[in-house]
């Protein structure tokens, strides 16, 4: 999409197909133009896609359909972009712990909080390792489970984020180590 401000009586191409919306009455048009999809198409061909950081012709580091994200170069993404990225992780996030653990569905929306965000900082492969800690969520033992992830080498790498998410898991104050 392209966002531009322009007067009320300017004509756009047709195959723009633009949406005019009004801001407030007596200021100026807020166009949305939609960018006609054989250019869309004809960039993806040329760039190609990549779902991972990869080196463009010039050597700098670029994302998906040519994103070049070089720090100092590169557009790098948006507060916007991330989180919808972001939003999208989560949400795979949410379906991988119900496909593969059929009790998450029925535990506390706060401990199913917790599960979310640690399995979406590991990953779904490291989360299914904390073998002691799935049994005793899957028993409903809480206190049980924050004492599992507190005793892991997760809470020695990031020992304030885990104590609080053992604190949420089951209002379980960690010891300062």
């Amino acid at each position: 999409l392209i966002l531009f401000f322009t007067h009320p009586k300017t004509i756009l191409p047709r195959r723009s197909r633009p949406c005019v919306r009004t801001m407030r009455p007596g200021t100026r048009r807020v166009v949305i133009a939609m960018i006609a999809q054989d250019i869309i198409d004809s960039l993806k061909f040329e760039e190609g896609f990549s779902a991972h950081y990869y080196r463009d012709i010039l050597g700098h580091a670029s994302i998906g359909y040519g994103r070049c994200i070089a720090d100092g170069v590169g557009l790098g993404i948006t507060k916007d972009e991330a989180e919808i990225l972001l939003r999208n992780d989560v949400a795979r996030t949410v379906k991988e712990l119900r496909n593969n653990f059929p009790w998450f569905r029925n535990a506390p929306e706060q401990q199913q909080n917790v599960l979310i965000e640690v399995c979406f900082q590991l990953g779904l492969p490291t989360f299914k390792k904390f073998i002691r800690m799935i049994n005793a969520l899957e028993r409903e033992e809480y206190k049980r489970a924050a004492e599992e992830l507190l005793d892991s080498r997760y809470a020695r790498q990031c020992p304030g984020r885990v104590a609080r998410y053992a604190e949420r898991l089951h209002g379980y104050k960690a010891a300062r180590r």
